[in-house]
């Protein structure tokens, strides 16, 4: 596909897109004045690896004193 093509299909990709949430927020306004129950908004998708990680705690290592000292033969 020449790049002319190409920007015509992502366009046209990314209005339906927008006209399918516009809908789904459409339905959803109708929803609320019926007065029924409304469902939650979806969050948008993250993929997994941009999603934040949990924050880790810091390991703080720790030093154990040995003793070194010759002990006496029994």
């Amino acid at each position: 596909m020449i790049d002319a093509e190409l920007e015509k299909v992502i366009g046209k990709a990314l209005k339906l897109k927008e006209l399918r949430r516009a809908r789904a927020r459409v339905l959803q306004l109708e929803r609320e004045l019926r007065g029924e129950a409304t469902k939650p908004e979806e969050p948008p998708y993250i993929p997994e690896f941009l999603a934040q990680q949990p924050a880790r705690t810091a390991v703080r290592p720790t030093l154990s004193v040995v003793d070194v000292t010759p002990k006496a033969a029994a």
